[in-house]
């Protein structure tokens, strides 16, 4: 074989690869249906954390879809092989939320079918429950001082509490250009710092 012909065989070959590892129907070889995705298992009270990481890992994974509604199971009946596959994929989605479940929380869910109908139930469970949580850092924020902090460790410890309210109040949008609002908020945070450190400053100065 010329070695023209070995280079295009090689580029239809790793050209057919890509393809295959882009469709959120592909499993790679050491997925499986024990996998762990994140370090904590959702309690309840750490909803908003662990509603992140494991956004994170499942759009990693080119799943993300399988929580957002976006892939829908295609005709048993019309798309056989298809649907074999979206099955596949299904399953192992729903192993891997179940795998990141308190055991009482991943009881209370085994009736759903759908990794979907899993992630619309815990939303709906303890998305509506972070008010308390908003209210309580925001009041942080507005009574944090500097004291006895340098200027880093106080500016550290304000972008905490930001941070944290970019978490527990993130539009839960999936894959919508909704989620640049935490990067206005991160603004508002330096432009709070300023302001609130040029005010202690004078208010030490006239004393």
């Amino acid at each position: 074989m010329a070695i023209n012909d070995v280079i295009s065989s090689n580029n239809q070959d790793n050209s057919s690869s890509l393809d295959e590892s882009a469709s959120p129907f592909f499993l790679h070889h050491s997925d499986h249906p024990g996998l762990v995705l994140v370090s904590k298992k959702l309690t309840g009270e750490n909803y908003t954390s662990w509603c992140r990481a494991m956004r994170i890992s499942l759009s990693a994974k080119n799943k993300i879809g399988f929580i957002t509604g976006n892939i829908t199971e295609p005709s048993a009946a019309l798309e056989p092989d298809e649907h074999a596959l979206w099955q596949r994929c299904n399953d192992m989605v729903l192993s891997w939320i179940l795998n990141a479940l308190e055991p009482d929380l991943a009881d209370s869910v085994l009736s759903c079918a759908t990794p979907y109908a899993v992630w619309e139930d815990l939303r709906e469970r303890f998305a509506l429950g972070n008010a308390p949580r908003i209210f309580q850092v925001q009041r942080d924020i507005y009574r944090i001082e500097q004291g006895q902090l340098s200027i880093a460790a106080y500016y550290t410890k304000l972008k905490a509490l930001w941070d944290e309210l970019d978490l527990v109040d993130e539009p839960f949008a999936f894959g919508e250009t909704s989620l640049c609002f935490p990067c206005s908020r991160r603004k508002t945070a330096r432009t709070w710092f300023l302001a609130s450190y040029a005010v202690q400053q004078c208010s030490h100065g006239n004393a």
